[in-house]
């Protein structure tokens, strides 16, 4: 399972969604991993959230929880275990916010950790994204990333749990507006 997925987090054009990003989330998710109610599965979804990767398609997340779903069906892992590693890759859509307190809303607050990072950290993940979408005109793009970045500024809180939401929320807003500034009107 690991060489596959090494392979998948090393395919071409993956500026930010590969293994760097799944080991920071990993990071991430060790320091709140103790208030979990399932931390093994939701560290499973962490490792594999992104393990099908296409900037072109909308269809990701469902496509990595499927093969997470084969995976842990080859390796014996129970249906309502499989079931609810499917539903935390699920949450990674960031179409819906998770409940406070849900193993989800953790694993949604470790994938977005990034956006709290320091300038830098920020600053480079920001250019990654730029370099996974180099398909998509400038002003296409601009427009796209001005309304995803803008999502996550609208939200009156971008962190659902208090253990991120205290850590990064602030640096998060900082970081977003810079981003947004840069992008223009």
């Amino acid at each position: 399972m690991y060489d596959d997925l090494a392979a998948r987090y090393a395919e071409p054009g993956r500026a930010y969604h590969n293994f760097a990003h799944i080991a920071h989330c990993l990071s991430e998710f060790d320091t709140v991993h103790v208030l979990l109610a399932r931390p093994e599965e939701a560290e499973a979804a962490l490792w594999l959230h992104d393990a099908v990767y296409d900037p072109r398609a909308r269809d990701s997340e469902e496509r990595s929880a499927t093969l997470a779903e084969q995976i842990f069906m080859r390796a014996g892992v129970a249906p309502d275990r499989r079931a609810r590693i499917r539903r935390l890759i699920m949450t990674t859509a960031h179409h819906v916010r998770p409940d406070p307190g849900l193993d989800g809303a953790y694993v949604v607050d470790a994938d977005l950790a990034i956006l709290g990072t320091t300038a830098a950290m920020f600053d480079a993940y920001d250019a990654a994204i730029r370099a996974e979408y180099s398909f998509a005109p400038e002003a296409e793009y601009r427009a796209a990333r001005r309304d995803v970045l803008l999502g996550f500024l609208e939200r009156p809180a971008i962190y659902t749990t208090a253990a991120f939401f205290e850590r990064y929320d602030a640096s998060a807003r900082d970081n977003l507006r810079r981003a947004l500034a840069r992008l223009g009107d």
